[in-house]
């Protein structure tokens, strides 16, 4: 294990690099896996950033579009970037990743509330992205959700808590992708905004859907449940169970949130590393 140090000069936060060599059973192949850390004892220039993967700076109030466009610029090689609570980051910032983080596949965006349908369609350009979280981004629409058709390697999608713009309309763009078949998990928790006839447009263009949770959607009603039963893969998890029909649809017979597993958030690769928010 060792340290490193050098000059960070972009938020005034300092930096420390560990890194870490192991080999496999065999002992043929080397791992070499590197975190960094927020601390006063030591810090690196960006540059050093390199060779990141997976970077999380959770609840870091004091980044801006400025110190992520930075890191964006020297961390090129990003697969996954956690910014939930940065809520200084706009589509300023969403630009600046959009144009030089093209390894991009897990962004995860909740809570950051200036991101817009304007920062979602920059983000258009990250074709390998399979992982975006967008949980209580309230100023996200139908139009945002038309504007994300492109990311046809798309699978997991987190639009909970949307605001009430978010109907479901914006699910017709992605009908005839192939997006709309490789879209397997998708959470609409709590989008009030949500419908019946939402929920029938996003059941003709996800097909491929295989969890869907919708609880808190009060606006749904029985009528809506029909509707998933176009969806031969799917488990709803996160819904309460419509009334006894005559005809009962396939929806009364799935899974329901008690036997659903929970969706989870891929565990961070060797390569890692970790921002402390008191420090940027």
């Amino acid at each position: 294990r060792g340290r490193s140090g050098g000059s960070s000069g972009t938020t005034g936060g300092t930096f420390t690099c560990w890194s870490m060599g192991s080999g496999d059973h065999g002992g043929a192949a080397a791992l070499a896996a590197s975190e960094v850390i927020a601390s006063g004892s030591a810090s690196v220039p960006l540059t050093s950033l390199r060779h990141l993967h997976y970077l999380d700076m959770s609840g870091a109030v004091q980044l801006d579009d400025v110190a992520l466009a930075a890191v964006a610029q020297s961390a090129r090689g990003l697969q996954t970037l956690m910014i939930p609570r940065c809520t200084r980051i706009t589509d300023i910032g969403l630009e600046a990743v959009a144009a030089r983080l093209h390894e991009l596949q897990v962004l995860n965006l909740s809570n950051c509330h200036r991101i817009t349908d304007t920062g979602l369609a920059c983000l258009a350009h990250l074709y390998r992205l399979s992982q975006l979280i967008l949980k209580n981004c309230p100023a996200i629409t139908d139009a945002g959700v038309a504007a994300l058709a492109p990311l046809r390697r798309l699978e997991l999608l987190d639009l909970a808590h949307a605001s009430t713009r978010m109907t479901g309309a914006g699910f017709a763009a992605l009908s005839g992708r192939s997006l709309g078949t490789r879209l397997a998990s998708l959470v609409l928790s709590y989008c009030v905004g949500l419908g019946d006839r939402g929920l029938c447009v996003l059941c003709v263009a996800l097909r491929g859907l295989v969890r869907l949770d919708i609880s808190g959607c009060n606006a749904l009603s029985d009528a809506g449940g029909t509707f998933l039963g176009r969806l031969p893969l799917l488990t709803v998890t996160g819904a309460s169970q419509p009334s006894p029909q005559p005809a009962s649809p396939a929806f009364l017979h799935r899974p329901h949130s008690s036997s659903a597993a929970p969706l989870r958030l891929p565990t961070p690769p060797a390569t890692s590393f970790r921002f402390c928010p008191t420090r940027l």
